[in-house]
């Protein structure tokens, strides 16, 4: 006698979730958020955000992958790439006009968020300027007079 097997609808739902579910977590994307003071549309027009492959490929068929991808953010600070990423060490650093970088070094396994912090330029000239208030601290050895460099 043969048996058959027989897999009722609700069990084939089943198997097509565990199957879906295991695809979507192969996904190696990076995605996340600009923040800081008065970040806005205006702030981030020209913002970008690099995502630089720290490692070497470990397959010869991914050589020719770019070794940075570079996102453009939204008018809200959100950034994601499209696209799956080779597995392995990223630097994801934003640049945005009028702000410091800002980056955080990330494992590629699966998907990761990213939320960077950025500062404004002003706050670093601050405190540089202050550093060297004094007219008599800012000359260096051999009377030589050092000066700031102009941002």
């Amino acid at each position: 006698m043969h048996r058959q097997s027989v897999l009722y609808p609700a069990g084939r739902t089943f198997i097509m979730l565990l199957i879906a579910g295991g695809l979507a977590s192969c996904a190696t994307t990076v995605s996340g958020r600009i923040n800081g003071p008065e970040i806005g549309p205006d702030t981030l027009r020209d913002a970008r955000v690099n995502v630089t492959r720290l490692d070497p490929p470990a397959d010869s068929a991914q050589v020719d992958e770019p070794a940075t991808v570079i996102l453009t953010p939204d008018e809200d600070g959100t950034f994601s790439s499209n696209e799956d990423l080779p597995k392995g060490k990223y630097l994801v650093e934003a640049l945005v006009p009028g702000y410091e970088p800002a980056s955080q070094q990330v494992e590629l396994s699966r998907s990761q968020k990213v939320n960077l912090m950025l500062k404004p330029l002003g706050q670093a000239r601050a405190k540089a300027s202050e550093v060297n208030s004094d007219p008599a601290a800012s000359r260096g050895e051999g009377g030589a007079v050092l000066t700031l460099p102009q941002f």
